[in-house]
This record gives structure tokens, sequence and C-alpha cells, in this order.
């Protein structure tokens, strides 16, 4: 309770670049965070409803963006 709201925030404050489940069955899902670093980023994760209430658990790791297409990257 409380997840997709909390994705919303994220969003709107330019945090969350894209997100969503697999579509492969029940497999999971992955969000791609604006973040000025490791500890930023682990820290939006780790205030999410579902994390917080134990719905879901997380990983965490820095990504080199090599080709953003129409997606800005720049900025925070």
């Amino acid at each position: 309770e409380g997840h997709f709201e909390y994705m919303s925030q994220l969003e709107a404050m330019g945090k969350l670049i894209v997100g969503g489940g697999f579509i492969d069955e029940d497999s999971g899902a992955m969000g791609v965070l604006r973040a000025a670093n490791i500890s930023e980023a682990r820290q939006i994760v780790e205030n999410d409803p579902a994390v917080t209430n134990g719905i879901v658990t997380t990983q965490v790791r820095p990504w080199f963006v090599t080709v953003a297409g129409t997606i800005e990257i720049s900025g925070s």
C-alpha cells in the first residue's frame, strides 16, 4: 500500500525515470532512478512503502547510460 503513490511522487520530482513490472510471469520489476550517488538511490528505494512493509526485496546497482534515446538523463 502506498507504493504507486510513492512512485508517482518520485516521477513528479524527476527521480523516477522509468519503472514497471516484467511481463514474463511474476518475476519482479525494475525502476531506473536519477540520483546523485548510490547512497541517495538506496535511500529512495528504502523509503518505498512496498520495501518498508516487507512486500518486496530490492537490489540497487549503479548503471552507466550509453544510449538514452529520447529519455533526458542530465540534470537532477
